[in-house]
């Protein structure tokens, strides 16, 4: 596995320097945050293209984008709402694109939904698979694979499987956020990585003690990243290790925390 992180960490800084300094640290792989980049609605692409020139100068190779603040839900049950989100989404994709990303990674929908209910559960799976299979097509017309996210206080992989398998194995697959998994309870990440299998297309990898989503370098909260680190292999997982790490015990500044979450990546995978 290759180590990878995401620019997520300067989402709230200058992303060249950030660029800078992820390359000065020793990366190579990277995952755009769009939250880094201007607004879609803004239709900059033209500092967009400078960003990913500057990433590629410096010998940073993007792996994926992730898109993780869509303003709308594309599974909830608003009809109009969902359409924004999934327009939303293609904006954004098309913004990216100068990146030439593998993959763009997006969150799963009913993230803002009460899916207690059996049957509002298997209506926002309907919307869902709706609004991805949109997706998933006008990503695959423009070189990317598309990545559904275990996100919020909900991780059931399962639920994610049954939304993507209508679509190739090749073409549309889950991220598994270890975090995420952890946060949520009962829903253990190394479960997570063996449920998802074959459709395993990436990982976010940070840490926390099972309350808050607190993004720490892995070691610096509860999870148990040996058994991460071979529920991986075990699915014969060969994508990249990507830290999504912005919050660290041990200091607050940013290249800091890059550098603490690479040796610990690398520690990990050496062992």
């Amino acid at each position: 596995m290759e180590i990878g992180i995401s620019t997520y960490l300067y989402r709230d800084a200058d992303i060249f320097e950030g660029l800078e300094r992820l390359s000065t640290i020793g990366y190579r792989f990277i995952e755009v945050e769009a939250q880094c980049l201007p607004d879609s609605l803004s239709g900059n692409e033209g500092e967009v293209a400078e960003i990913a020139r500057y990433a590629k100068s410096l010998g940073l190779e993007v792996h994926s984008v992730h898109l993780s603040k869509c303003p709308e839900d594309i599974g909830g049950r608003d009809a109009r709402l969902r359409r924004k989100g999934v327009e939303w989404i293609k904006r954004t994709i098309d913004l990216c694109r100068a990146f030439e990303p593998k993959y763009v990674g997006i969150h799963r929908g009913g993230l803002w939904e009460d899916l207690s209910d059996p049957e509002h559960f298997r209506d926002v799976q309907r919307w869902t698979i709706e609004s991805v299979a949109e997706i998933a097509e006008y990503s695959k017309q423009r070189g990317m694979k598309l990545e559904i996210e275990t996100s919020g206080g909900y991780c059931d992989v399962k639920a994610i499987k049954e939304i993507i398998s209508p679509f190739p194995r090749d073409q549309v697959g889950i991220l598994v956020d270890i975090g995420h998994c952890w946060r949520a309870r009962r829903r253990d990440p190394i479960w997570a990585i063996r449920e998802a299998g074959e459709r395993l297309f990436c990982v976010h990898v940070h840490d926390n003690h099972q309350g808050e989503d607190e993004h720490l370098v892995p070691g610096e909260g509860t999870i148990d990243w040996p058994g991460v680190v071979r529920a991986l292999k075990e699915v014969g997982y060969q994508g990249v290790f990507m830290l999504e790490c912005f919050r660290s015990r041990k200091t607050q500044d940013k290249d800091t925390i890059a550098l603490l979450a690479k040796r610990a990546a690398e520690k990990l995978l050496s062992a």
